[in-house]
């Protein structure tokens, strides 16, 4: 015999007040299902509160299981760091899985740049290097138009920035100098020297008031194991050793990484460039700033309170002549800089403790990959007709400006 719908309530010793919500839908749903004259509407019903949560939460652990761990989509973005040199946008992102900030420096396919072996030298030399004062590599991935390069990310900035036209009081700039020297030692046991440390290339991470050195942009840097004898004038000129400035020949990458560290103490100490007059506050390279560099000729602010060994260490690292310059070993015992430097523990290597490092193999084939891509898209434009690959008026007479501004402070790529 059919029973009526409101039958279930009157009959049933379980009584609808004693039940939660959700306990009596699914009473409701299972006493239609077993009559068998009763259609299925438990559809209708709705589900309960906790699984509707339930559900929510399965959805989020397919979703973040089906994340991948490496490559373009395991990053989402946060925002804009600004523009780099040679074609390159720098973005904020962050991991999906671990939560970990990074920088990607997103280089387009078109660009020039990937096809100089400085590219691929940035790449595999920033990879062998894992310090607390160097900024940590990630990965490097491509897309369909561009080469993408993932670092640690600087939390505080850059060193430029606190720099900024004004001085540092001399307890603080030895303690984050004798960081930057703690991460460039590394760097050369690694037989990796940077050839283009200036102030803009040296971030801070961490705490504001007692923020971490991070060495950052080796795009100019050497390598002892893999490339010859430093020999060509690269970097940003008022940062150049004179050995380097008169490109003679060969010289010691290791001094000149050494006195451009001394150009970073002194904007420390001072809020500016060492060898500049008043009326070239700015660092363009002329005559009178090129024969000071040559001559090592500096002065300090007569306004300036420095210890005598501050101004020791100064006088010691610019010296022009490279043999008389001080090591990089002895300038870390110097009295000035003994025990300034606190002891810090290297962070993982990769978004998410556990996973190994992109091998030097997989990064090559990362940047064939994008070269191939390059080459197919300058066929595609070349196929697409002469408008489409004709650059306009107003690029053509960009790059007519670019190439009549002076290039006064870099240097140039190696071929």
């Amino acid at each position: 015999m059919m029973r009526c719908f409101g039958c279930f309530g009157a009959n049933d010793d379980c009584h609808a007040s004693s039940l939660t919500r959700g306990e009596e839908r699914r009473a409701i749903s299972s006493r239609l299902l077993r009559c068998s004259q009763v259609a299925d509407v438990s559809h209708l019903l709705g589900p309960a509160e906790e699984d509707r949560k339930q559900n929510t939460q399965v959805k989020r652990f397919m979703t973040l299981v089906q994340t991948p761990w490496t490559g373009e989509h395991a990053y989402e973005l946060l925002g804009d760091v600004g523009s780099a040199q040679n074609s390159a946008d720098v973005k904020l992102m962050r991991h999906k899985r671990s939560k970990e900030l990074v920088t990607i420096k997103y280089v387009k396919h078109g660009a020039d740049i990937l096809l100089d072996k400085n590219i691929e030298r940035e790449i595999l030399n920033h990879r062998r290097l894992s310090h607390p004062n160097i900024l940590g590599f990630r990965e490097v991935f491509t897309t369909d138009t561009h080469l993408g390069i993932v670092v640690e990310h600087a939390s505080t900035g850059s060193l430029a920035n606190r720099c900024e036209g004004r001085c540092m009081a001399e307890a603080q700039a030895r303690r984050l100098f004798a960081q930057l020297l703690d991460g460039l030692a590394y760097c050369h046991a690694q037989g990796v020297f940077h050839r283009d440390l200036r102030i803009e290339h040296v971030l801070l991470s961490g705490s504001v008031y007692e923020p971490v050195v991070k060495i950052g942009s080796f795009g100019f840097s050497k390598s002892a194991m893999m490339d010859s004898m430093a020999k060509t004038a690269v970097g940003v000129r008022g940062y150049m050793a004179p050995e380097v400035l008169m490109s003679s020949g060969q010289y010691d990458a290791a001094k000149t990484d050494v006195w451009a560290c001394g150009v970073i103490l002194y904007q420390m100490l001072t809020g500016r460039l060492p060898f500049c007059h008043d009326s070239n506050a700015s660092g363009v390279l002329d005559r009178a700033m090129m024969q000071r560099i040559m001559r090592g000729q500096y002065y300090l602010p007569d306004n300036l309170e420095l210890s005598m060994e501050a101004q020791d260490v100064v006088c010691r690292v610019f010296q022009p002549d490279p043999q008389k310059r001080i090591s990089l070993a002895a300038l870390r015992r110097h009295p000035w800089l003994t025990g300034s430097a606190p002891q810090l523990q290297p962070g993982p290597s990769l978004p998410g403790s556990g996973l190994p490092q992109q091998s030097e193999d997989d990064i090559s084939m990362v940047i064939r990959r994008a070269r191939q891509r390059r080459l197919q898209h300058k066929s595609a434009a070349a196929a697409s007709g002469p408008e489409l690959g004709r650059p306009s008026s107003c690029a053509a007479a960009a790059k007519h400006h670019r190439k009549d501004k002076p290039e006064t402070l870099r240097g140039t790529y190696e071929e």
